[in-house]
């Protein structure tokens, strides 16, 4: 019984969805980076990776990403996100809600 019990758990695992990926520590030259969604509480996703619920600031490395908005009830909302090297960067979304 033991047996069965172990193995329907170790297959539900190996179903399971994997993790989503970390935010890598950003380097010496990060820059901040603020994000507002209208309405609040949208899950911020950059280059993959869930950083925070808006509004939040965080700091990237200069680059560019795609940065992915989500909330319940409502369209996802994506663009893509320049962080410059000589200043920081602002995100401003407003989502349409779902029908």
């Amino acid at each position: 019984m033991r047996r069965a019990a172990a193995l329907a758990f170790l297959l539900a695992a190996c179903r399971a969805e994997p993790p989503p990926p970390l935010a890598r520590t950003p380097g010496p030259d990060a820059r901040s980076v603020a994000v507002e969604s209208r309405p609040e509480g949208a899950e911020v996703v950059v280059a993959g990776a869930t950083r925070c619920r808006t509004p939040c600031v965080f700091r990237m490395d200069p680059g560019r990403y795609r940065v992915v908005l989500r909330l319940s009830g409502y369209l996802p909302w994506d663009a893509d996100l320049v962080v410059p090297a000589n200043s920081d960067a602002r995100v401003e979304a407003s989502l349409v809600a779902s029908h």
